[in-house]
C-alpha cells in the first residue's frame, strides 16, 4: 500500500491536535514556511546519485558516500590553527539523536518544516510533540587548513592489503627544535603534506562567536597581531601636551568628556587653541577573565576590510573562560597568502550533495522509528532536490553569463 505523501503528514502534523503539543520553536518555524519549485527525477537517477555524491569542484563527481564526505569536518581547538574561509557559506538543519548509547547526526530534509520535502525528523518531532527531536540551524562553510599533517596509512578491518590514507595534523616541536609530534618521533616518519580542505560547522552560537572575534579585528594592533588598541589619552597637536588621560587622576575623563574629545573641537588647556584632540594608543592583550596585560612597544591600527571572512589567512583558536566555558577568538590575521597547496584544497565543497538531504531510509535507521512516507516518499524527496540542483546551476549559469558580457555592472 502506498505511503502518504509528504503533503499529506505534513498536514496531518501541524493539524490544531499535533500544534498544541508543541513548543514556541516548533510553532516560529511554522509561520515563515518557505516554497521550492518541483521538477523530474526518477527513483533509479536519484539512487545512482546517492551511491555518487560529489564533495570535490562544483558539478564533479567521486564515489564517496555522504556520509563519508560529512565526517571530513574541521572545528577550532586550543592550538591556535591557520585556516582560509572559502565562500559560500551553506545553511542545513538537523539534531544529534542518542539511540542504544549512541549519538547520531540526523539531517531535517524540510528544515524544520520550512521546505516542502518529506522529513522524518519533522514528522516525529510534531507527532510525539518531543523537542528532543526539534531541528536547528547550522551554517558549513569549506576552510583550507594551512598547516603540515603526516599521511598515515589505515588498513581495511575487512581486508589488511587493502584501506585508506587519512590525514592527521603535525604536532610539531617546542621552543628548542625537539619533535612533540609522535608522528615526527616514529621511524620511518610518515609522510608530511602541507594543506587540508575540510569543511567547519556553525552552530548560531559559534557563528555569533566568530562575528564577534571577526568584529574585533577592527581594534587589533597592526603592528604585533596580538594585542588590541585601546585608547588610553588626548593630546593637544599644536603643543603636544595632554588634554585627557585615563592614567592621570586629575586629567582622567568622564564618558561625557570623552565623547566630546572624540567628535568636537575643544580648547587645550595648556595654549588655550581651539583643537581637534589627537588620540594615544596602547596596545593590550586579553588574557581572558577580564586580565589584561601591556602588548607591543609599537601600537598602530591596522586597515582591515569590512569583511574580514574571506580572502584572510586566520589563525583561530578556543580559549577557556572559565566554569568549563570556552570561546572563540581570532589569534593571528593576514592577507591571504600563496602556497604551494593544492588548486583543488581551495575550492568550496559541494554542499548540496551531503548537507542539502538524508535518504528516508537512513533517517528511519538513525531515529528507530519507520518511514511512514515508503518509497514513494523517496522518489518525493529525490524529486525535491533535483529541482534544488537544477535552480542551483541555473544560477551559476547565470552568474557565469554576467561574467562573460563585458557591459554588465560588477555588483
Amino acid at each position: 500500500m502506498p505511503g502518504p505523501s509528504f503533503r499529506d503528514t505534513r498536514a496531518q502534523a501541524q493539524s490544531p491536535s499535533a500544534n498544541s503539543q508543541q513548543g514556541p520553536q516548533a510553532q516560529t518555524r511554522q509561520q515563515s514556511s518557505s516554497n521550492q519549485r518541483g521538477g523530474g527525477s526518477s527513483y533509479a537517477d536519484w539512487h545512482r546519485r546517492q551511491s555518487q555524491t560529489s564533495g570535490g569542484l562544483p558539478g564533479g563527481r567521486n564515489t564517496r558516500p555522504a556520509w563519508s564526505l560529512r565526517m571530513e569536518y574541521w572545528s577550532p581547538e586550543a592550538r591556535p590553527t591557520r585556516i582560509r574561509v572559502i565562500p559560500p557559506m551553506f545553511e542545513y538543519w538537523g539534531r544529534w539523536v542518542e539511540r542504544q548509547g549512541k549519538k547520531r547526526f540526523v539531517l531535517s530534509n524540510s528544515h524544520g518544516g520550512l521546505r516542502p520535502a518529506p522529513d522524518l525528523l519533522y514528522y516525529y518531532e510534531r507527532q510525539e510533540g518531543n523537542e528532543q527531536l526539534a531541528p536547528y540551524k547550522s551554517d558549513a562553510v569549506t576552510v583550507a587548513v594551512l598547516e603540515n599533517f603526516h599521511v598515515l596509512k589505515v588498513p581495511s578491518k575487512k581486508d589488511p592489503k587493502k584501506g585508506y590514507d587519512r590525514l592527521v595534523r603535525c604536532g610539531g616541536a617546542d621552543r628548542r627544535g625537539v619533535p612533540t609530534c609522535e608522528h615526527c618521533r616514529a621511524n620511518p616518519m610518515p609522510p608530511l603534506v602541507f594543506g587540508n580542505r575540510q569543511h567547519w560547522s556553525l552552530s548560531s552560537n559559534m557563528r555569533a562567536q566568530l562575528d564577534d572575534a571577526l568584529a574585533g579585528l577592527h581594534n587589533r594592533c597592526a603592528s604585533c597581531l596580538r594585542g588590541a588598541i585601546q585608547v588610553y589619552a588626548y593630546k593637544c597637536p599644536e603643543c603636544s601636551e595632554m588634554l585627557a588621560d585615563h592614567y592621570n587622576a586629575d586629567l582622567r575623563p568622564d564618558e561625557e568628556q570623552e565623547a566630546t574629545l572624540k567628535s568636537e573641537d575643544v580648547e587645550c588647556q595648556h595654549c588655550n587653541k581651539t583643537v581637534r584632540a589627537v588620540e594615544v594608543i596602547e596596545c593590550l592583550e586579553d588574557l581572558g577573565g577580564g586580565s589584561v596585560r601591556p602588548g607591543c612597544d609599537a601600537p598602530q591600527r591596522g586597515q582591515v576590510p569590512a569583511d574580514p571572512l574571506y580572502g584572510y589567512d586566520l589563525q583561530i583558536a578556543m580559549r577557556e573562560i572559565g566554569n568549563n566555558a570556552k570561546e572563540l577568538v581570532i589569534v593571528g590575521f593576514e592577507p591571504a597568502q600563496k602556497y604551494d597547496i593544492a588548486a583543488n584544497k581551495l575550492q568550496p565543497y559541494n554542499f548540496l550533495d551531503f548537507f542539502g538531504h538524508m535518504t528516508l531510509a537512513e533517517q528511519s535507521e538513525i531515529l528507530g522509528r519507520p518511514n511512514i512516507f515508503g518509497p514513494e516518499g523517496e522518489e518525493e524527496l529525490a524529486t525535491f532536490m533535483a529541482s534544488l540542483r537544477a535552480d542551483t546551476r541555473e544560477g551559476h549559469e547565470r552568474v557565469d553569463d554576467d561574467a562573460r558580457d563585458g557591459e554588465s555592472i560588477p555588483w
